[in-house]
């Protein structure tokens, strides 16, 4: 047999070979260009048959784990004994190995889940999990969600039941109570998603006229698609994996301003998003200097830019037609920003904004606006035609105050710190030669790490992406009540968080006894959401709607108005009616109805669906939610809508 060696400096002094694989390390760099291309999204591109080049590679680790068991250590000219020397580094071998095969199962299953193959992603989990003995949390949860897509609700239900009795008992792990909480939510959205199975399965709808049933069969863009687009904006190649979306136009200032943003279109319902790119560290800086002017309350010239290249689209298109907007982190800011001129200045115009871990721009534009002299009467920030999603609480959406519905995402759990080789010789010189310092320095890492993670689109995709459903929204939303603002109250509400033990930042499941206490603890850093129960239908508060939808809200949910005996007078003059139709609008009335609040909140008024009234059309059900509804009553006006209530008796 030969023996080849790349690299002779592997070879001992004393004879013995180390059959270091070069193959592995090619096999390495492979797999971390798939996945930054593929999963973290932090590289531009796409990667073509990125499964197949991971089987194979797969196969080729099989084989050499197979040689090194049997053969590996033993093929090579070495002494009459093993050194110690030896010993430690056959176990560092083998380990490296096993940990890159650990590895490679894992993004290949991650892969074929996205692709929803899940039950060959499970094959891929379960070898993990179970062969290698890992403890990869994030993991653990796509098992859940596999066996749920799959509709293996017995399954589904163990492995839940498994994992919570397993970080219950497991006190060591500083993020138990974390995972606890988001299992418990897990739990119920299991249980709720069997019901609605077998509801659907043993039930039969009410039958409705169809001509009306386009607004609530995907007519307007989904929220995972709005947030898949502001990840276009940061890199064009991907917009070929959405092929239902195709290019218009887009602005390119990058040498100047700094902006980018690109104006795509729906092959089929012919809607146009324009998605505005956020926050790039680029040769000139020049989106650094607009975080700048941001934080000192400045318009950048990005924002006038993308106005521009807004308004020279919008000559070409019908001025009825919604434009909708989309970005991330700084081109969220933009994307608010060109909504809330259009409510302000030019109300004819239909223009609404979904985005996600804005800064909040509200002082930004109260600035704006008194430095231009323009007077205007601001709106209150829940007037404005914007949902803004929010990551946890961090560095960069505690700016500002935020304008719209306000909705806090679940993100999931940041893995562990990793130092790249550089990094790693920097820390360990530094916590070296000042170890006085090595506890404030790996709490300073720790805390970056997670300010990244939770701001990172990548990390809010995945709210969208883990657990899909044929709404296009994330499993778990809580509307905002109250958000920290300002480094003073993040700080207040990171201390608390660590305090808790609440890695997460999730306290809708902190133990049940000090309930209460908690939510008051975090209510002085400004922190407080609405808590849904993860297995009923979204609630609002009435507070979050504009005026005028607040006025009619009240007038259609209330009790005598749910009479059987009362009739309802519906005007065919109101613009809400004229989009959606006079039979869509009694759907919505029937379907809201009040839903009690606690104390918690102030004894808030809250509003929800009654899903059990939602009809079916051809053995399926309307696509209706809670916030395709607020974005009704958000774009159009509802105050003439109810002409009289006539009561028959």
């Amino acid at each position: 047999m030969v023996l080849y060696v790349q690299n002779s400096s592997l070879i001992r002094p004393r004879g013995s070979i180390i059959m270091w694989c070069d193959e592995l390390s090619t096999s390495e760099a492979l797999m971390d260009n798939i996945q930054a291309i593929e999963l973290d999204m932090s590289q531009c591109g796409q990667y073509d048959n990125s499964i197949e080049k991971l089987t194979e590679i797969k196969d080729r680790f099989y084989n050499e784990e197979a040689l090194y068991k049997h053969e590996w250590y033993n093929l090579q000219i070495k002494p009459p004994m093993y050194s110690h020397e030896d010993n430690t580094s056959k176990m560092l071998i083998e380990e490296k190995i096993k940990r890159k095969i650990r590895r490679l199962y894992t993004l290949r299953g991650l892969l074929l889940y996205r692709d929803r193959k899940y039950q060959e992603a499970l094959e891929e989990f379960n070898k993990v999990l179970g062969e290698y003995n890992s403890n990869d949390v994030q993991l653990e949860f796509y098992t859940i969600f596999a066996y749920d897509m799959l509709g293996e609700y017995s399954k589904a239900n163990f492995s839940i039941e498994k994992y919570i009795e397993k970080y219950r008992t497991d006190t060591k792990n500083i993020q138990s109570q974390s995972i606890l909480a988001k299992l418990n939510d897990y739990y119920a959205i299991i249980r709720k998603n069997h019901d609605k199975r077998l509801r659907q399965e043993a039930e039969k709808y009410r039958e409705v006229n169809s001509a009306s049933s386009k607004l609530f069969m995907n007519m307007w863009p989904t929220h995972i698609e709005f947030a898949e687009l502001s990840n276009v904006a940061y890199c064009k190649l991907r917009l070929p994996l959405l092929p239902l979306w195709t290019f218009i136009d887009e602005c390119n200032d990058i040498q100047h301003s700094g902006y980018y943003g690109i104006a795509v279109q729906h092959t089929e319902t012919k809607e146009i998003v324009f998605a505005h790119r956020g926050t790039v560290f680029d040769v000139n800086n020049a989106s650094l200097i607009a975080d700048y002017h941001l934080f000192i309350l400045q318009i950048p010239d990005q924002f006038r830019v993308a106005q521009q290249f807004t308004n020279k689209l919008r000559e070409k298109i019908d001025p009825k037609q919604i434009l909708w907007h989309t970005g991330h982190s700084l081109g969220a800011a933009i994307a608010e920003f060109l909504v809330a001129n259009d409510t302000l200045f030019e109300q004819k115009l239909l223009s609404f904004a979904v985005t996600f871990d804005s800064p909040g721009i509200m002082e930004i534009l109260k600035a704006h606006y008194d430095r231009k002299m323009i007077k205007h009467d601001l709106l209150k920030p829940d007037e404005f035609r914007i949902i803004s999603y929010l990551s946890a609480p961090n560095i960069i959406n505690t700016m500002g105050t935020h304008i719209g519905l306000v909705l806090s995402l679940s993100p999931p759990l940041p893995l562990a710190v990793t130092y790249g080789p550089l990094a790693k010789r920097f820390y360990d010189y530094f916590t070296t030669s000042f170890q006085q310092f090595k506890g404030i320095i790996d709490i300073f890492v720790e805390q970056l790490h997670k300010q990244l993670h939770w701001h990172n689109l990548g990390t809010i995709i995945e709210c969208f992406k883990a657990w899909p459903n044929e709404n296009g929204l994330p499993t778990i939303i809580k509307p905002v009540i109250k958000w920290p603002k300002g480094p003073q109250e993040l700080v207040g509400f990171i201390h608390l968080a660590y305090e808790h033990n609440l890695t997460s930042l999730d306290i809708s499941w902190y133990a049940q006894n000090d309930m209460d206490k908690v939510l008051n603890a975090f209510e002085k850093c400004n922190y407080n959401v609405v808590h849904n129960p993860a297995d009923l239908p979204m609630v609002l508060p009435l507070t979050f709607w504009n005026r005028k939808a607040q006025s009619f809200l009240k007038q259609i949910i209330n009790d005598d108005f749910k009479k059987t005996n009362v009739t309802k007078q519906l005007s065919l003059d109101c613009e809400l009616i004229k989009f959606i139709g006079i039979e869509t609008m009694k759907i919505i009335i029937n379907i809201l109805y009040w839903k009690e609040e606690t104390h918690r909140y102030n004894n808030m008024e809250m509003i929800t669906l009654n899903e059990s009234a939602i009809p079916n059309h051809n053995g399926k059900m309307y696509n209706i939610n809670m916030l395709t509804i607020f974005k009704l009553f958000s774009l159009f006006d509802v105050d003439n809508c109810l002409v009289k209530i006539i009561d028959e008796f």
